[in-house]
């Protein structure tokens, strides 16, 4: 049987679980119905390195960036290629 100290270190744990799910769902409701300005205010968050989510948001830029950069380098060597041929 589980004692008093893990059930409450169980119920704190649910606790925050659930506030972390409604920050969450706060945050989709604003970029759901203001996309643009949540997206202005993320990224001035990120620069701000205020939230934790700062550094996230950084990496997703610069991991979006090498995406399109990795495409336009395929699409480069596929017509290269094809012209060569």
């Amino acid at each position: 049987m589980a004692g008093p100290d893990e059930e409450r270190a169980q119920s704190e744990a649910e606790g925050q679980d659930f506030h972390l799910a409604k920050g969450a769902g706060e945050e989709l409701k604003r970029l759901a119905s203001h996309p643009v300005e949540e997206a202005h205010r993320l990224q001035d968050d990120a620069r701000e390195g205020e939230k934790g989510s700062g550094l996230f948001l950084l990496l997703a830029e610069v991991g979006i960036g090498l995406w399109i950069l990795a495409a336009l380098l395929i699409v480069a060597v596929f017509l290269i290629a094809y012209f060569v041929t």
